[in-house]
């Protein structure tokens, strides 16, 4: 067989594997769409908010409140300008917290506040709340 000939074959086993494996990772995106949309908006959230960008613990602790809250979730509320309320629930139970009515979620499936501001936080899991513009 030709060099040629060869490149050729080499080619077309090539290009046939990567259609395969990106039909492939097609196919378990398709399956973890929820993981994927989440992750992405994670991703968006951090590079718009430079609250997620500190560089050192001691910046954290100077750019936010940390509220250890009964349920054993931790309540970050970043007071450098974001305007972001965060909640990390480590237990699966279902759980309340009061968050003020100016602020929206933007990150987590918390189900709608009632009147006094109550959100039920339905899984682990990190929950982000924004200021709304004024």
């Amino acid at each position: 067989m030709s060099s040629r000939r060869l490149l050729a074959s080499a080619a077309t086993l090539l290009a046939a594997a990567l259609i395969a494996v990106t039909a492939g990772y097609q196919a378990r995106a398709d399956e973890f769409t929820d993981a994927v949309d989440f992750f992405r908006a994670a991703v968006r959230i951090r590079r718009d908010n430079r609250g997620f960008r500190l560089k050192a613990s001691s910046e954290l602790l100077q750019n936010a409140d940390v509220i250890q809250l009964k349920s054993k979730s931790v309540l970050y509320a970043l007071n450098d300008g974001a305007a972001l309320l965060i909640v990390f629930k480590p237990l699966p139970q279902p759980e309340t917290v009061v968050v003020p009515a100016s602020y929206r979620p933007i990150l987590g499936d918390a189900a709608a506040a009632d009147a006094a501001g109550a959100w039920t936080l339905p899984d682990i899991g990190a929950y982000v709340f924004q200021k709304r513009d004024e």
